[in-house]
């Protein structure tokens, strides 16, 4: 399997579209990992590191069903707890190889960047 270094896909396992760029890493023979929010977190540094790679308005899913959900002051107001408390309401699947990072990446853009 080649190596990809270090390239980390931000997700959940469930998530159709991470599962995509997953398959995609394994048909093109890239060793990639997955940190699901779910099973592995998000604690304060990653999310930190998130928002100091994308603005706020654009991590968050407004058209995830966990949004649609949220009392309507949640949403008039939607700050860093929110991800922090919500982290499925993070756009996904986040790449982040070598530096760089791809936010709702898709095999595509994956693929542009390993070139």
């Amino acid at each position: 399997m080649r190596e990809a270094h270090d390239l980390t896909v931000y997700g959940i396992a469930n998530c159709d579209k991470v599962r995509a760029v997953m398959k995609w890493c394994r048909e093109h023979g890239l060793s990639c990992q997955l940190h699901d929010y779910r099973r592995d977190g998000l604690d304060e540094a990653l999310l930190d590191q998130l928002l100091q790679q994308f603005p706020l308005d654009a991590l968050l899913n407004k058209r995830s069903s966990t949004w649609r959900t949220l009392a309507q002051e949640r949403k008039q107001h939607p700050d860093k707890s929110l991800l922090r408390e919500y982290p499925t309401l993070i756009k996904r699947p986040i790449v982040h190889w070598q530096g760089n990072w791809l936010l709702a990446a898709t095999p595509k853009q994956l693929a542009e960047l390993l070139q």
